[in-house]
């Protein structure tokens, strides 16, 4: 809380409600990269992936019969964090 237990807009998800649509360049990578950081450092499992990443474990994992064992393995995590992690500006409506 901050000062006269006013919640931050953090907490509040106030730039979420105002503008759901988070563009590139807002942090949110760098963000949720000190969230993992702070986890590690107070030993907690993390799993990073970007969408890419995850999907393709998920489809091999799929493939050769250990789903269970990879979602197993990513839900016992303390986080997940799934970064979209684009090559193209997140504004630009030419990829959909």
């Amino acid at each position: 809380m901050t000062e006269g237990d006013q919640p931050c807009s953090l907490t509040t998800l106030m730039r979420a409600r105002q503008h759901p649509w988070i563009t590139s360049g807002t942090g949110k990578s760098h963000f949720v990269e000190a969230l993992a950081h702070a986890a590690i450092e107070n030993d907690m499992r993390v799993a990073w992936f970007t969408l890419e990443t995850l999907t393709t474990a998920v489809g091999k994992a799929k493939v050769d019969g250990t789903i269970a064992r990879a979602i197993s393995k990513i839900c016992g995590c303390d986080l997940i964090v799934i970064d979209l992690c684009r090559t193209r500006d997140y504004d630009d409506k030419s990829w959909r």
